[in-house]
């Protein structure tokens, strides 16, 4: 069943709400966005499109931009022009177009329900769209849009919210510039929130009509928070996103099309034959042909429709009644994949399947191209969990390319071989992108760390704090794979460091300093004695380590992961991280990716004593 529930809605006063109202972010660029807000401050586009307060020439996917977005949000609510309600409701929205109205319930919709696939998807999203409104939700901590989700209709539901619309004024009522009409109804009846959750547990599943790029960014979103928080319960508000359900039979599904600018320099009769290598292709005249079955296109060029049905991969549906037993000879290259009755013969005629039947209803379904488009899918999958399995070992976290990975094996499994291959490449491209943004973060902690040893060194060590914590930050976010942020916070660290200003003792304090020198120096001198005194109990007896074993159960090790086990393994089965960047000359972002590393192998593991990393050669390698 699909969840549901109500929220705090944060919605526009009534006398601004036509002013604020705006399309989607997704239906025009920044140019188009701008002239459509130009001499309009209340309008949603400074949020959703926030590019047009800045420079033209700006980069859309910048951090300036996501900065302006929340500078914007936070103005909106700041000057009243966005308020939230003061309890949990459910909301209604109508839409009005040629004459047309569909009501739809505006609720939130369950993270956990997009993970496990309760809400249905009929498209493939790409990884830079995701993360551009992955960053605005973070940026945000808010859906500043909803989604567009369809379910079955449900005639108790459609009953209740009948029953607001016609019980109540709406508290927006306007016609918008394009001609659409909008209304929107407050549902805060507490009954009626109780009776609307019931109900639409009554539906097995909810469908993404329209903003599936948002839709996943949400649930992405929401999903990290959730790895991030150690004490989560599920009841927390980023379990869910938000969203307008519109029942199935009040919507009208309206075409869309694509204009192709030319023929990549092809004489229509050469682009006509090309196509007859992948589409069954009929021409069918003057007049409009539309789009019968799946997997089915209608072309025009040059005053002439055609039908289009994509032959490799694609499911075919043969629905027969058969007077007396008969025999159907399907396709070079057909494979069956379902069939309502058992054949009672099956051959081959001129290297061509068929099967006999006895009379009666037959429904057969069968691919056309199978083996290619099989080998294809493997292939993808082989490749995309290769590389993330490769990069995984170096410490790198792939979660959302793993989740995709995950759903392409699934599809692999279900024989959706076609959209196996798709959703495989799609989990390649992430993990590169999800790689790239790793090895920015890399370089960004590795620039800190030097300025902030550079600071040190030279006595700047007014303000060094505060770019001690970004950085520690940093780390952190990077052992959670949120690279972006990593990279963010080291870059603050790089800049508090390099404005870090020097302490210069006055003349008559520096015998102060000096004495403070030496307490320091013993202070540290005795908690590194302690540290070590704890480390020495808890593992007191010596310790052999079989390093054969080690390296015969991990032959592709790097030399410097060798050097580190064997470093360990002299050091009577552990050391501390500090001794391990001390002995190796190691950066502490690049020791910290070894151990990530080394623990991911389930060579090592990792301790607190006191405020330092114990490094442990796990006890099955001891002698």
């Amino acid at each position: 069943m699909a969840i549901i529930k109500p929220f705090k809605g944060i919605r526009p006063p009534a006398g601004i709400a036509s002013k604020l109202a705006s399309r989607p972010y997704d239906v025009l660029n920044s140019e188009e966005a701008r002239v459509e807000a130009q001499g309009n401050d209340y309008s949603l586009l400074h949020i959703i499109k926030p590019e047009i307060d800045l420079d033209s020439d700006i980069d859309v996917h910048s951090e300036e931009v996501y900065n302006k977005a929340k500078e914007n949000f936070l103005k909106f609510q700041s000057n009243a022009w966005l308020v939230q309600d003061e309890k949990e409701n459910y909301y209604v929205y109508a839409q009005t177009m040629n004459g047309r109205t569909q009501y739809g319930l505006v609720a939130c919709a369950s993270v956990e329900d997009y993970m496990d696939g309760v809400v249905k998807k009929h498209e493939l999203t790409r990884p830079d769209k995701e993360e551009d409104r992955m960053k605005h939700v973070r940026i945000n901590d808010a859906n500043i849009e909803p989604v567009f989700f369809t379910y079955p209709a449900l005639k108790e539901l459609d009953s209740v919210i009948n029953n607001v619309v016609t019980s109540n004024t709406p508290v927006y009522d306007f016609v918008a510039e394009d001609g659409i009409g909008h209304q929107f109804w407050v549902v805060d009846n507490d009954k009626t929130i109780e009776n609307i959750t019931e109900l639409f547990k009554k539906v097995p599943s909810t469908y993404v009509a329209d903003g599936h790029h948002r839709t996943a960014a949400a649930a992405l979103v929401g999903n990290e928070k959730k790895r991030n928080n150690p004490n989560h319960t599920g009841s927390e508000e980023y379990n869910y996103f938000l969203a307008v359900h519109f029942p199935e039979d009040q919507l009208s599904i309206i075409d869309y099309n694509r204009l192709i600018k030319d023929l990549n320099h092809m004489e229509p009769a050469e682009f006509l034959l090309k196509l007859e290598s992948s589409f069954e292709l009929v021409k069918k005249g003057r007049e409009i042909y539309t789009p019968e079955h799946l997997h089915n296109f209608s072309m025009y060029l040059e005053g002439d429709w055609y039908s289009l049905t994509a032959k490799e991969g694609a499911l075919w549906t043969l629905n027969i009644t058969l007077p007396i037993e008969s025999r159907i000879i399907l396709p070079f290259g057909a494979a069956v994949v379902d069939l309502n009755q058992i054949p009672t013969n099956i051959g081959t005629v001129d290297e061509r399947p068929f099967m006999d039947f006895e009379s009666g209803e037959l429904s057969l379904y069968y691919l056309i191209g199978l083996p290619s488009i099989v080998n294809e899918s493997e292939s993808s999958i082989e490749e995309s969990s290769s590389y993330i399995d490769r990069k995984t070992s170096d410490g790198i976290v792939f979660s959302e390319a793993s989740l995709l990975l995950q759903t392409a094996e699934s599809a692999y499994q279900s024989e959706n071989y076609a959209l196996a291959k798709s959703i495989a490449e799609q989990a390649l491209e992430l993990a590169q992108l999800t790689v790239n943004d790793a090895e920015k973060a890399q370089q960004a902690l590795t620039q800190a760390e030097t300025a902030i040893e550079s600071a040190t060194t030279q006595g700047r060590t007014e303000g060094l704090d505060s770019a001690t914590q970004s950085y520690d930050s940093g780390i952190s976010s990077y052992e959670a794979g949120d690279y972006s942020t990593a990279e963010t916070h080291a870059k603050t660290a790089v800049q508090l460091a390099q404005t870090s200003i020097e302490v210069i003792p006055s003349e008559g304090n520096s015998l102060m300093y000096v004495g403070l020198g030496v307490i320091l120096v013993g202070a540290v001198g005795g908690f590194l004695f302690m540290q070590k005194q704890g480390k020495t109990e808890v593992q007191a007896s010596s310790v052999s380590v079989d390093l054969d074993q080690v390296f015969s159960e991990h032959r592709d090790l790097r030399l410097e992961d060798r050097e580190v086990i064997k470093f360990l393994a002299g050091s009577n089965g552990e050391a501390f991280a500090s001794e391990i960047r001390d002995r190796f000359d190691l950066p502490r972002s690049s020791a910290w990716r070894l151990i990530r590393r080394l623990e991911g192998l389930e060579i090592i593991e990792e301790t607190k004593v006191g405020n330092q990393s114990l490094i442990r050669l796990q006890s099955k390698y001891h002698s």
